[in-house]
């Protein structure tokens, strides 16, 4: 169907032609150009509100295509953002990855490593205990033994003893026999003997030292049968009498012990020092005076 915009134009064509001829326009294409006019008027109205209703579509379209177009252009620099931000963990992981790698080997090296030291230690610790029951076995033994040397000494002291006893009386005797005073020499104890007094004066026994008493000191071989430097072996009547003493109240060595014996290893009981001998032979020497 023809708009009116169509149909006023063939009027107007039509009415310049009559026109243009001479000839009047009849009155009804007037009413029918009137008609057509008033038709296009509100053609042209409604034109002009949907044109207007379109120009505010578009003005809100277009708004909101900037919107779009704002928000896209958001969009796409957070997603610039997110794979740069991507692109950078993914950097950081195989790095992240790389170290722990390279650190899981390295504790896997210590691990290692700790448990061959862990094992050598064990070693070293089972050494240890062996070496412990082995000191504990060698300690019992030598303790053993110790307690075994004990007694051998012990019995052989008291066989050195009454050995050194009955060698000391036989000499204290026959060494006292001339030494021309009477006089007693006790010692305590049942069944001790009292040998002759030697005429010196015994241990720990206050001896005259006075002035007085000079004389005495210096008794001449004449007066009293003795040399004048019997004074000299005090130190040696104090050793025969400690002796003598020790001996009296000893007791008698056991059966089975020899005389004379020592352990192995060990100094002999009957060794005399070098003072002693040498006491012993001033003493013979003054004796034989």
């Amino acid at each position: 169907m023809p708009s009116g915009n169509d149909n006023l134009f063939s009027i107007f064509r039509v009415t310049n032609k009559l026109t243009s001829l001479g000839h009047e326009v009849p009155r009804s294409l007037k009413n029918v150009m009137n008609d057509t006019l008033v038709e296009l008027n509100k053609e042209i109205n409604q034109y002009t509100q949907v044109n207007g209703h379109v120009r505010g579509q578009h003005k809100g379209l277009s708004e909101q295509i900037k919107e779009l177009q704002t928000e896209i252009t958001t969009m796409r620099a957070q997603v610039q953002e997110a794979n740069n931000l991507k692109a950078a963990t993914q950097a950081t992981a195989f790095q992240t990855m790389a170290d722990l790698r390279r650190q899981a080997e390295q504790v896997e090296g210590e691990y290692l490593a700790l448990q061959r030291q862990l094992e050598r230690c064990q070693a070293e610790l089972d050494s240890a205990h062996d070496a412990a029951d082995n000191a504990q076995t060698a300690r019992a033994v030598a303790e053993a033994q110790l307690e075994a040397l004990k007694m051998g000494m012990t019995e052989t002291a008291v066989a050195a003893n009454s050995v050194i006893g009955e060698r000391t009386v036989t000499s204290l005797t026959a060494a006292t026999a001339g030494l021309g005073q009477d006089g007693s020499h006790s010692a305590s104890g049942p069944g001790v003997s009292t040998p002759p007094s030697t005429g010196f004066p015994a241990a720990g026994e206050a001896t005259d030292q006075g002035p007085a008493n000079a004389k005495k000191r210096k008794l001449t071989h004449d007066e009293d049968g003795l040399s004048t430097e019997t004074r000299k072996f005090g130190a040696a009547e104090t050793f025969f009498q400690q002796t003598l003493n020790a001996v009296m109240h000893s007791s008698p060595p056991p059966a089975e012990v020899k005389q004379n014996e020592t352990l192995p290893g060990e100094p002999s009981i009957l060794t005399v020092s070098d003072t002693e001998m040498e006491e012993f032979r001033l003493f013979d020497e003054e004796d034989e005076l």
